[in-house]
């Protein structure tokens, strides 16, 4: 189950990008490549913004459209058939997409408990300031 506080911890759809394409060791702008460039690896780029859409859509509040937008000008239904694919990869423990999307959650997931334990630290300064005036 996906923490309710999570909006409050910086997760946009940039940040889930850059995790999966650090993951996935690609450059960050290939995953905006048109699938029919010439000359690149189109399968590898395509399952990176597969991934990257399927953790947006989990970890934000972004519309279908929005996500979409940010990898490449697509549409909610290619960012919707994504989700679709990836789910049914991880379904069948496909290693092509389980392998990359689990470290990408992983990596987040970590973003996001050190982005509480900052937050936890914080309040307990701020106590401990307000308690000593």
């Amino acid at each position: 189950m996906i923490d309710p506080l999570l909006f409050e911890y910086g997760i946009t759809i940039s940040l889930i990008k850059e995790k999966v394409s650090a993951v996935m060791e690609i450059e960050l702008d290939t995953m905006n490549t048109p699938s029919y460039t010439p000359g690149i690896k189109r399968r590898e780029f395509s399952i990176a913004r597969q991934i990257s859409m399927t953790l947006s859509k989990e970890y934000t509040k972004a519309s279908l459209a929005s996500i979409g937008n940010a990898h490449g000008g697509r549409d909610h239904a290619t960012v919707l058939n994504a989700c679709k694919i990836v789910n049914n990869m991880l379904d069948t423990n496909d290693p092509l997409i389980t392998i990359p999307y689990l470290r990408a959650k992983k990596s987040i997931d970590v973003f996001l408990e050190l982005q509480k334990e900052i937050r936890n630290k914080d309040s307990q300064e701020d106590v401990i300031f307000n308690t000593e005036k």
